[in-house]
């Protein structure tokens, strides 16, 4: 959570709808490992009338995680 902290709220700006991506990053600079816990991906229910404005819908079908990874790339200086 200090890291968090830290980093403030400029994921608002560098990556406002992939927070996953701005966890990732600060965490592993942190020192964290991470990894998925599980062997397989859980799935879970959709409400029937929300997936046409869920994140994935934007996020992965319209490339904006690629956008959102490049820019915090960027913040945190890594290639």
């Amino acid at each position: 959570l200090d890291t968090l902290r830290m980093a403030g709220d400029k994921f608002l700006e560098v990556s406002p709808s992939a927070d996953d991506v701005w966890l990732y990053f600060c965490l592993t600079r942190a020192g964290f490992s991470i990894r998925q816990v599980a062997s397989k991906s859980r799935l879970f229910w959709e409400r029937v009338g929300t997936q046409s404005v869920a994140l994935s819908a934007t996020n992965v079908a319209r490339g904006m995680n690629d956008i959102a990874i490049k820019r915090t790339q960027e913040e945190f200086g890594v290639r």
